[in-house]
């Protein structure tokens, strides 16, 4: 039987840890266990369409132009570049042609049997702008549309794009969202049938099936135990909290401290710092961690795969996708709130036969919505 082809949209090309390996596990995993041949389609986001929409006045003008040149600049982070562009290369199965605005994409036409919306931050209105490309709209009318782990990171559409989503999300068959909140967002919209929460991409995969990345890290990892400190600062501010966090953790564990990028102002311990590494690294660092403290919602997702105690610094509003993985999953007591006093505790055996057993619940249930899709597909 011939193979299907599938077409994949996602942002799978920013400098983001995430990103790229989000993009990776659900094309590996559709590709080894369903069977599927994958093409990521090579869409350039964010490209001029929502610079264009999101920078209004003078000041965000002037801050977008200062970034776009520190961020084109051949000498800023050309090692970390390098390093993405290799993962990129070697572990992306992506078009051929690449695709710099949503013009050129609608042009375009294309053979596959099925289009799949990716994961991250696809449906996110703050970002997309009014961009309907990660919506499927630039397919044919009788063009198989699929989802899966989309994520809309807002809790409530913007009025303006109510019914924008509506028109095109309409159009899918089956939608897979990574949390909660999609799905009440989904049935605002009038969309109930055929829709369902789903793990990340990355939790597709074991933490085994990660190592092919593992074995291509650049650096040399530490020898002795380390918490891995991986914070991000743009969706919300952590601070003071993950400060707080990390010098109970370290107090606690009395372990050396590694930083991923960003180093947390005003901690005054001892670390490494590693701020040009690519997605291979990231996997290893986590690979080889003894504990993990971040204010990512990969981080957390990477701390879970390999097993690895931890704490999640998140909003108590807003922004929700921390909290509804970990809620979901049994983990509520990772959870750090920005505005909680809570003291990290010194018991760190936190994945139990229960949580085990929700985890794995997770990942089966949403290894079958894509077998689902698999049937469907070729039934008709």
């Amino acid at each position: 039987m011939r193979k299907l082809k599938a077409g994949i949209i996602t942002i799978h090309k920013i400098k983001n840890y995430g990103s790229a390996l989000q993009a990776f596990a659900l094309q590996d995993f559709l590709e080894r266990k369903i069977g599927w041949n994958v093409e990521i389609i090579d869409y350039k986001f964010p490209n001029a369409f929502h610079r264009s929409h999101r920078y209004k006045g003078i000041k965000k003008r002037i801050r977008m132009m200062l970034h776009d040149f520190k961020v084109n600049n051949p000498l800023y982070n050309k090692l970390q570049k390098k390093r993405f562009r290799h993962f990129w290369k070697t572990y992306l199965h992506l078009t051929s042609k690449k695709y710099a605005s949503p013009k050129a994409l609608k042009a375009e036409h294309f053979d596959y049997d099925i289009f799949l919306t990716g994961s991250d931050q696809v449906w996110n209105p703050n970002t997309l702008c009014g961009d309907t490309i990660m919506m499927l709209d630039f397919a044919e009318n009788n063009n198989k549309r699929f989802a899966y782990g989309a994520s809309f990171s807002v809790t409530a559409l913007p009025t303006q794009f109510i019914e924008l989503y509506k028109n095109n999300l309409s159009k899918y068959i089956s939608i897979g969202v990574r949390e909660k909140s999609g799905i009440s967002i989904l049935k605002d919209l009038g969309i109930s049938t055929n829709i369902e929460l789903v793990c990340d991409p990355t939790l597709l995969l074991t933490k085994e099936e990660y190592t092919p990345l593992v074995q291509s890290c650049s650096i040399k990892l530490p020898e002795h135990p380390y918490i891995l400190v991986y914070c991000l600062g743009y969706a919300f501010n952590p601070m003071p909290k993950i400060l707080h966090v990390l010098n109970e953790v370290q107090s606690n564990t009395g372990y050396n401290v590694i930083f991923i990028n960003n180093v947390i102002e005003g901690f005054q311990g001892k670390y490494l710092h590693y701020k040009n590494i690519g997605p291979c690294e990231f996997a290893a660092l986590f690979a080889y961690s003894s504990f993990v403290i971040t204010s990512s919602f990969h981080g957390t997702a990477f701390s879970v795969i390999n097993r690895k105690p931890f704490y999640a610094i998140t909003p108590r509003t807003k922004d929700s996708r921390i909290s509804d993985f970990l809620i979901f999953l049994g983990l509520q007591s990772r959870i750090m709130y920005t505005d909680s006093d809570k003291k990290a505790e010194k018991n760190c055996d936190i994945y139990t036969d229960e949580i085990e057993s929700k985890i794995n619940s997770l990942r089966n249930h949403s290894i079958n919505f894509l077998k689902r899709i698999d049937e469907y597909c070729k039934q008709q």
